[in-house]
C-alpha cells in the first residue's frame, strides 16, 4: 500500500522564537529507540490489513485453468438440450446421495439437463470436495450453458412446480448470482450450498477467482468457511448489480433445525412456500437420520412426476 508523503512524515518543531528545543545528547537513544517501535507498529498494522484484503486480482496472477473440459468424466462429452444445468457433487461414501435423486426427477420434469459428478472420477484436486463446487459451475458455463444451478447434496426439493426461471425473473436483469443469505451471524452472510449462476464476464471472473484462492493455504482451504469465505470476498469488492441475495428465512433456501417431527417440518416449510430446505454442517448420526427422515416423507408424500411419463 502506497503512503503519500504529508507533513506528518518529519517531526514539528515546538514554537519556541526561531529555534527548536534543545535535546541532551543523553536522550537521543532513547529518541529513536521510540520512532524505531513507532515505525514497526505502523508496518505490522499495514501488513496485516494488506493480508486481510480481498485478492481480487490472483487469478490474473496464476493460470490453473488448464484442460477444462476433461476435469469431470459426466460432462467431457455434453449434449445440451437447455440452457439451464442442473447439478451437485457426490463421492463414494457420501450419505447423502439419494437425496439427488428428487433434483434429477426435478431435472427431467423441468427439461433442464441434469449432472451428478462424481468426485471419485475426477483428476482436478482441491484441498477439500467443497471447492469443486465451484470448478463444476465453471465447466458447465464453458460448455455454454446460460445458468447452472448448483445444490449441495444434503438439500430437499420442497416445491418442485417452481421452475428457476422464476427466480431470474425476479431478479435485476443484469444479476449473474443467486444466492441466500446465511444463518444469523455467520461471518460470510451468504451460503453457497444452493446457486444459481448466469455466464456472463462477472460471473466467471468471480469462478477463477475462488478456484486459485483454494491453492492459497492463507485462505483456510480445509475448513469451514472455505469457497464460501471467496466468494463473500467477492462479492465484497464486486457488490451489486450482479448478485441477488435472498434474506434469510424467505423461500429460495431455508435451514432445518434438525427438531421436532420431520413430517411435521416438512408440512410447515410447503406452506410457507420454502422451495428448498438445507441440512447443513458436519455429519452426525441424527442430523443424517432427521434428514433422510424428512426426505422419505416429501418422496411418498409429495413425489415428483415427470411430464416425460405423466
Amino acid at each position: 500500500m502506497a503512503v503519500s508523503s504529508t507533513a506528518h512524515d518529519h517531526p514539528k518543531h515546538t514554537s519556541m522564537g526561531d529555534c527548536p528545543p534543545k535535546v541532551a545528547k543523553t536522550k537521543d537513544s532513547s529518541l529513536v529507540l521510540r520512532i524505531l517501535g513507532a515505525s514497526v507498529l505502523v508496518a505490522g498494522i499495514i501488513v496485516a490489513t494488506t493480508w486481510s484484503l480481498p485478492k481480487v486480482q490472483l487469478w490474473r496472477k496464476v493460470d490453473l485453468l488448464q484442460n477444462e473440459g476433461n476435469w469431470y468424466e459426466e460432462i467431457r462429452h455434453v449434449h445440451k438440450n437447455s440452457s439451464i444445468a442442473v447439478t451437485t457433487t457426490i463421492t463414494t461414501n457420501y450419505f447423502y446421495i439419494p437425496f439427488s435423486i428428487r433434483w434429477e426427477q426435478y431435472a427431467c420434469k423441468m427439461r433442464y439437463d441434469w449432472y451428478q459428478i462424481d468426485l471419485d472420477r475426477t483428476n482436478l484436486q482441491f484441498p477439500a470436495a467443497h471447492w469443486h463446487k465451484i470448478s463444476v459451475i465453471y465447466a458447465l458455463l464453458l460448455k455454454g450453458y446460460e445458468y447452472v444451478l448448483f445444490t449441495d447434496g444434503d438439500t430437499v426439493l420442497m416445491h418442485p412446480e417452481i421452475r428457476i426461471e422464476e427466480f431470474i425473473r425476479e431478479a435485476p436483469q443484469d444479476t449473474q448470482l443467486w444466492i441466500s443469505e446465511d444463518l444469523p451471524g455467520v461471518q460470510t452472510i451468504i451460503n453457497t450450498g444452493l446457486m444459481i449462476v448466469r455466464n456472463g464476464t462477472w460471473s466467471i471472473q468471480m469462478l477463477k477467482y475462488v478456484m486459485h484462492e483454494s491453492r492459497d493455504q492463507r485462505v483456510y482451504p480445509h475448513h469451514w468457511p472455505a469457497e464460501q469465505g471467496s466468494v463473500h470476498r467477492w462479492i465484497q469488492v464486486h457488490p451489486k448489480p450482479f448478485f441477488h441475495m435472498y434474506p434469510y428465512g424467505e423461500r429460495f433456501q431455508v435451514f432445518s433445525s434438525f427438531s421436532g417431527n420431520p413430517a411435521e417440518e416438512a408440512e410447515d416449510k410447503l406452506r410457507k412456500g420454502i422451495w428448498v430446505l438445507h441440512f447443513p454442517g458436519g455429519y452426525s448420526e441424527s442430523r443424517h437420520q432427521y434428514a433422510r427422515s424428512l426426505f422419505d416423507y416429501m418422496q411418498g408424500k409429495h413425489p415428483i412426476r415427470s411430464n416425460l411419463t405423466s
